[in-house]
């Protein structure tokens, strides 16, 4: 499907009735879609480096501790759009929590850090494309 067929199917949604094409333009770039992103894990470490925890996890010798500090080695993002890979990072922020060992990692942190995916995107994005007027005019003469 050619990019201007994408918009062209955009364009069927209601609220893109009536408007001009920079008005509608505007609006297919307009962030309000509820999406995930890939969390670097680096963003991780440096959440928990600055709640103070990061000592305690690092020098864990728990099973938690270990499975955590080789994880974030290990990957440079954890991309929670896949709920498996989402699942893996609750359970080890979870080891984390439930550890005794570590009692400066809360579950303040871990909900913090589970929501550092979560972002907005618009149509413009949910298509991969950047959409201006011309490629509105462009769309709906298709």
């Amino acid at each position: 499907m050619s990019k201007y067929q994408e918009i062209a199917v955009v364009l069927l949604d209601d609220k893109y009735t009536g408007l001009t094409d920079e008005q509608a333009a505007t609006e297919m770039n307009v962030a309000y879609i509820a999406s995930k992103q890939a969390i670097a894990t680096a963003d991780i470490e440096q959440f928990i480096m600055m709640q103070g925890a990061w000592a305690q996890i690092y020098q864990g010798t728990s099973s938690a501790s270990v499975t955590a500090v080789g994880a974030l080695a290990k990957f440079p993002a954890i991309d929670v759009r896949d709920p498996d890979k989402q699942a893996v990072l609750d359970f080890i922020l979870q080891g984390l929590l439930d550890d005794v060992a570590i009692p400066a990692f809360i579950q303040a942190h871990k909900d913090a850090i589970m929501v550092m995916g979560d972002t907005l995107i618009s149509d413009a994005d949910s298509i991969g494309y950047s959409v201006n007027a011309g490629d509105i005019q462009a769309a709906r003469t298709i």
